[in-house]
């Protein structure tokens, strides 16, 4: 059965870090094909004006995911409204009908996995592929264990950490400073050339 990763995020940019984490949660579960999903805007943080329109964050997303088993899907951005996890797999379900899916999760987001729009609609359209730090991962084990009686299936995969944050990246950008070994050349380019975060 072919696997299918949701990997999704605001990407407010999308740096060299999203693009690592990215493949190697699908090297380490031998996913066939990463599904990129851009949000039109998160569910579960507040950012203000500090987003910048979704139709960018979709282009950068398209210029920096170019791998032969990636795409980048506009499924969030073309409902223009806030999407629950839930609803997105639904989506993906239709479209890949044959496919088992698994969704990314960074530790902090599993650990609050069950205070989410119908966990349980969740636990039973993917597999939750959780990203540990390594120092969490009893700690992300006993959680799995927990939430396996209501139906969660999750794989715990040892990541290394990112160190980039493209909160860090949106300061660079406003001071003027270079940003050449942070995200790809191609996104590099189109944050110039748009006059994105003020740069």
């Amino acid at each position: 059965m072919k696997k299918i990763l949701m990997f999704g995020g605001t990407f407010n940019p999308v740096h060299n870090g999203h693009v690592r984490l990215c493949r190697t949660l699908a090297e380490r579960i031998g996913a066939d094909l990463t599904v990129i999903i851009p949000t039109y805007s998160p569910v579960h943080k507040k950012t203000g004006d500090e987003l910048e329109p979704s139709a960018d964050r979709l282009a950068m997303c398209r210029l920096a995911f170019d791998g032969e088993r990636e795409t980048v899907s506009d499924l969030e951005i073309a409902k223009g409204r806030p999407c629950y996890s839930y609803e997105t797999l639904e989506e993906l379900q239709k479209e890949y009908p044959d496919a088992e899916l698994y969704m990314a999760c960074g530790s902090d987001m599993l650990l609050s996995l069950h205070t989410w729009r119908k966990p349980e609609r969740i636990y039973e359209l993917a597999t939750v592929c959780a990203m540990s730090r390594g120092d969490d991962f009893s700690v992300l084990a006993d959680y799995v264990e927990q939430f396996s009686k209501k139906g969660l299936r999750a794989v715990i995969v040892d990541v290394p950490p990112i160190e980039l944050s493209s909160t860090e990246l949106r300061k660079k950008l406003e001071k003027g400073e270079n940003i050449e070994d942070d995200v790809p050349k191609k996104v590099a380019d189109y944050i110039r050339e748009r006059g994105l975060y003020s740069c």
